[in-house]
């Protein structure tokens, strides 16, 4: 059976822990509340990992649910129940790092595609009549071409 990693607060340095906790703390000055201020909340979030282990079903010694949320503000939606955890970030334990599970949208200059310019030429062309298609005679096809 595969059995997915993931990390408790406790087993994450205190330092990267520390970074994540001031990171809340300055979003919470933004005037919306933390659901991590719960302490029995704050008990149940884990860091999930990519590390993937197989073990024997008998070694196991029981199953638990874990949620994924998508930011802090949305894990408000958490019940605190026996054998439920939830998870925002991810761990790498190689790197000592905590990242964003989903993707990132970057904002700025540097961050933003450059596009082409684009012309637009139009060529039209008469089609013959082809009993096998279905253009009719005098139908205009228009291409456009990248200059």
């Amino acid at each position: 059976m595969n059995v997915k990693w993931y990390y408790r607060q406790s087993e994450v340095p205190d330092s990267v822990y520390q970074h994540l906790v001031q990171d809340r703390n300055n979003e919470n000055d933004s005037g919306r509340e933390l659901v991590i201020t719960d302490p029995i909340v704050k008990s149940r979030e884990l860091f999930i990992s990519d590390y993937v282990d197989t073990y024997h079903a008998a070694a196991l010694r029981g199953k638990c649910n874990i949620a994924h949320f998508s930011d802090i503000f949305a894990a408000r939606e958490f019940k605190a129940r026996m054998d439920t955890f939830f998870y925002i970030l991810g761990y790498n334990p190689e790197t000592r790092r905590l990242n964003s599970t989903q993707g990132e949208i970057r904002v700025g200059p540097s961050h933003q595609v450059s596009y082409m310019i684009c012309k637009a030429v139009l060529s039209s062309a008469k089609f013959q009549l082809d009993v096998k298609s279905s253009h009719k005679l005098g139908q205009v096809a228009d291409k456009v071409f990248w200059l």
